[in-house]
């Protein structure tokens, strides 16, 4: 389990996990873009991202987006691609 923040209009890079991950948004709002499809974001909203699947997190609102991530196994550098 992973704690992370996005500053205001900030994004994570796009990425890569050959594993499954776990989004757990408990403050801010914005956008999880998972290939060519973008969601709308806020905090209690709980998305399952798949193995393999290209994503990346921006931040749309004027506060720190936050969130946990979860995966499954757990994360290790070999397992992830930065796009």
């Amino acid at each position: 389990i992973a704690y992370a923040s996005i500053e205001a209009n900030e994004k994570s890079l796009p990425h890569k996990l050959n594993q499954s991950e776990l989004y757990i948004f408990v403050k801010g709002m914005g956008q999880l873009t998972i290939e060519n499809h973008s969601y709308a974001i806020a905090a209690g909203h709980v998305i399952l991202v798949p193995a393999g699947a290209k994503q990346f997190v921006t931040n749309l609102g004027k506060d720190r987006l936050e969130f946990y991530c979860i995966v499954n196994p757990p994360w290790s550098a070999e397992g992830e691609e930065i796009i």
